[in-house]
């Protein structure tokens, strides 16, 4: 786990977003553990939604200084077909306490759908890598758009075309 948090400590120092353009149908989540705010999810039921999975542990302050832009475009495009689903994948033991996490999303208002990734099999058929990550799918399940890093004041550059993505996604 050493290399995940060299790495996490990495990314708090870079002044822009991760950018790639991976493309393809988006696999299947595969919750190991808790689903917290909803009851189990299937992407296949959720076509004809823009889909945003944010790979994301509680204990990362760069996941942390996202969750307010998290917040915001929950408020401002659920209604209008946007589902955000937090994928919580741990990077240390005390991670996978379900009601940990329970109380942390309590504190911080988080109401979008979160899973525990406990086994990291949906990190693994998503061949992520970073905390946080960010992953666009249209509404037919197909990644369009992805970022790693964080997304705040901090680090706004990738604010701008994560939006931008989002509403060409839900205007489609």
């Amino acid at each position: 786990m050493k290399k995940w948090f060299a790495l996490g400590a990495g990314l708090l120092f870079l002044p822009a977003l991760l950018l790639s353009m991976q493309k393809g149908v988006a696999p299947e989540l595969q919750p190991s553990g808790a689903w917290l705010n909803t009851q189990p999810l299937k992407l296949q039921n959720l076509k004809g939604k823009v889909v945003l999975i944010n790979f994301w542990v509680h204990s990362c302050i760069n996941c942390h200084n996202t969750i307010p832009l998290l917040k915001k475009m929950y408020a401002e495009y659920h209604s209008k077909g946007l589902e955000i689903i937090g994928v919580h994948t741990p990077e240390f033991d005390s991670d996978r306490d379900p009601e940990a996490l329970k109380t942390y999303l309590q504190e911080q208002g988080i109401r979008w759908p979160i899973m525990q990734d406990n086994q990291y099999r949906t990190w693994k058929a998503f061949g992520n890598q970073y905390w946080p990550s960010f992953y666009l799918l249209d509404r037919r399940g197909t990644i369009q758009y992805t970022a790693h890093g964080e997304i705040s004041p901090r680090f706004p550059a990738g604010e701008k075309p994560l939006r931008r993505a989002i509403e060409r996604l839900l205007n489609e």
